[in-house]
Order: C-alpha cells, then structure tokens, then sequence
C-alpha cells in the first residue's frame, strides 16, 4: 500500500486543522508543504475538512493554507500580512473562490481595516452563507 493510499484511508477522517505558529513549538517546513502539493493525488488532499485556522507569521507561510481550502470548509481563520508581492484581494478572492460556503470568518491583522475596508466588504457579500465574522477590536469604530 502507498502512502497515499494509506493517508486517504485516514484523510476522510480531518474535520479540523489548526497550524498556530504564535503558539506551536514546532513548526512544519515550506519543502512538507511543497512535496504535499507536489505529490498529492487528489485536489482536496482532506476533503471532509470544516474548520480551517491558519496562523502565520508570514505573507508566504499564509498562502499555504490555499492547499487546503475547499468548498466543504465552513469556518476559516487567518491572520492576514500585507505585503506588495500578494496583495490581500487576491487572497480575499481566493477565499471566496476556494471556500463559497463559509459560515464564520475569523480575520486576524495588526494594520489599519481602512486599509482594506473597501475589500472586506467586497469579501462579506462574495460569501452568501457567511452568518459570523470576527475582526480585531477596534476594527471599525465611530
């Protein structure tokens, strides 16, 4: 049996995935991350995956979790990095691309949201299923 065969067995069985980098004392490596995506048989490598948190420290540790979305994914958190070389609507649109059925969105970021107001309304209505959003405190104020 390969070790593809013997992951999908056990694949079906993820509903959640958390990689915390702030907390976590290890830290997965970019080339696991590469060989996952090079080597992997199926589109959705955890296709019952519902709840999706990624947070990184780094605008190029943040795409990794574009692996791992799909439209079975109903919560998703992120801390989102600004960076000229990604912009965050193109990730915004990725999200919505990727995971159309979000229910709770769980956005985590240390600049001003009037920075990317404009696109986070844009991602709100792209997400017609969306019921729960949570944004830093002090987001948007009167």
């Amino acid at each position: 049996m390969s070790d593809w065969e013997r992951f999908r067995l056990y694949a079906r069985r993820v509903r959640s995935l958390s990689l915390n980098e702030t907390e976590d004392k290890t830290s997965v490596s970019r080339e696991a991350f590469d060989e996952l995506s090079r080597t992997r048989v199926t589109l959705n490598v955890l296709p019952n995956l519902r709840q999706l948190a990624w947070i990184t420290g780094s605008v190029d540790r943040m795409r990794l979790s574009l692996m791992f979305q799909h439209e079975n994914v109903t919560d998703f958190s992120v801390y989102l990095h600004r960076t000229s070389t990604y912009p965050i609507p193109t990730f915004f649109k990725e999200v919505m691309l990727r995971m159309p059925n979000l229910k709770v969105l769980d956005l985590r970021f240390a600049f001003p949201a009037r920075e990317v107001e404009d696109d986070l309304l844009e991602l709100f209505s792209g997400l017609p299923r969306l019921r729960k959003v949570i944004l830093p405190i002090y987001t948007f104020t009167t």
